[in-house]
């Protein structure tokens, strides 16, 4: 944790940044659960992205703060399918009768 915030009107709330950049936003932990867990755990989804949006994630890594590094670079990638079938378009010409 590099920043750490509490609020005089939610005093069992501690606010924390991993970086000191204002743009990102607080993330919160709640100090009145008997079971406080002080780590973070990253879940990700089901649905895996498609490899363009992974490479452009990857080229966008100089503006994400490091703390976040492993998140992105973890993401699930949608591997390409091969498909047997080709999409053929129907014709929009018109033949003379």
């Amino acid at each position: 944790m590099t920043w750490l915030h509490f609020e005089k009107k939610n005093p069992l709330v501690l606010f924390y940044k991993n970086t000191l950049q204002d743009m990102f936003p607080f993330s919160k932990l709640h100090l009145k659960q008997t079971n406080a867990d002080f780590r973070i755990n990253w879940t990700v989804g089901e649905n895996p992205i498609k490899q363009v949006k992974y490479n452009d994630l990857m080229k966008l890594m100089k503006f994400i703060p490091p703390c976040y590094h492993a998140f992105y670079k973890n993401l699930i990638v949608e591997r390409k399918r091969k498909s047997t079938e080709t999409k053929t378009r129907p014709s929009t010409r018109r033949t003379k009768v």
